[in-house]
């Protein structure tokens, strides 16, 4: 599975959950704008509710958590608004401002279904792609 599945999901809504460390609800109030064009969080103006407190910011979006420090956010400053950051799996604490950032795991039948989904449309494409398909694409183009 890759990050922009997650990414898609985040975008229409279908991520919610809990807050990993205090177990506390998460209430998305608004994904934000997804960032497909400049560098930095994958959703910028992100607002969000953990408890009884509203957060403002962006969401950084991994398959690992230790993706944080692999793509070497920890050191940059476009990362340091980050209110939320959303991982398929959980496998080291991320530390930001010197706190523990918050951390929403997603399902896993979401998971299972993004898998599925990926599968569905991999072995569609691979039909698509037939040999006599391919054939009748390139007479196609010739014309």
């Amino acid at each position: 599975m890759r990050e922009e599945a997650i990414q898609w999901a985040w975008s229409k809504g279908l991520i919610a959950g809990k807050e990993y460390h205090s177990q506390e609800q998460i209430e998305i109030l608004s994904q934000g704008n997804w960032n497909v064009t400049s560098p930095g969080p994958d959703f910028k103006f992100a607002e969000i509710k953990i408890g009884n407190l509203n957060w403002h910011g962006d969401v950084e979006i991994h398959l690992k958590s230790s993706d944080w420090v692999k793509h070497r956010h920890h050191f940059d400053p476009l990362y340091h608004r980050v209110i939320l950051h959303v991982v398929a799996e959980y496998d080291t604490p991320i530390y930001l401002h010197g706190t523990l950032l918050p951390t929403l795991i997603v399902d896993a039948p979401l998971i299972s279904l993004m898998k599925a989904w990926k599968a569905r449309s991999e072995e569609h494409t691979s039909e698509l792609q037939s040999h006599s398909d391919l054939v009748c694409r390139l007479l196609l183009e010739k014309k």
